[in-house]
């Protein structure tokens, strides 16, 4: 009588994990950054067509909000860019 023994494969064998794309930052960041490039693009529009009565005030707000949204966009993006990487088994290791 011969037996074997069966050993549990480790994460090592099995190669990278599947893709699973449940994680909250990954959701999180992704949206944050849609919402931003939407408003990236939207504002300035919103300022060109404008009525000329209130065209000097959305034009302040826009120089006013548009810094931030862009630097939110860039971090947001490149966290989501990160969460990516890493659910598909491609970052570098420092």
């Amino acid at each position: 009588e011969q037996t074997t023994t069966e050993v549990a494969p480790t994460a090592e064998s099995m190669g990278p994990a599947p893709f699973t794309s449940n994680h909250a930052i990954f959701w999180i960041s992704g949206s944050v950054a849609l919402v931003s490039l939407v408003l990236c693009f939207w504002l300035p529009l919103r300022v060109f067509l404008s009525p000329a009565d209130v065209y000097e005030q959305r034009a302040a707000d826009f120089k006013n909000v548009i810094l931030w949204i862009t630097i939110l966009y860039f971090i947001s993006g490149t966290v989501w860019v990160s969460c990516w990487d890493k659910q598909k088994g491609r970052a570098t290791e420092s």
